[in-house]
């Protein structure tokens, strides 16, 4: 198994619905979510190219905006592609 940090708009915009994500939420998102963990794995339901956003989960709305993320204005930590 092979984790891959994403940190750059390349990184991002290859991702494809199913493709398995590791994601290390901020405290803040921890601590005002529902159903949010510190560090979650997730299948990728969505990825809105047009919106920068990848959507982690449904129906508990769990998603982020990678172009935040990459500025460092994200409720998203840390984020690791999973290759098995």
């Amino acid at each position: 198994m092979e984790f891959i940090e994403l940190d750059t708009l390349s990184d991002f915009e290859y991702l494809e619905s199913g493709d398995i994500l590791v994601v290390k939420w901020s405290d803040y998102t921890v601590k005002h979510k529902q159903n949010i963990q510190k560090v979650q794995t997730y299948n990728i339901v969505e990825h809105k190219k047009d919106r920068y956003e990848i959507i982690c989960k449904m129906p508990e709305n769990h998603y982020f905006n990678y172009l935040h993320f990459i500025n460092h204005k994200s409720g998203a930590d840390e984020v690791y592609k999973v290759i098995i």
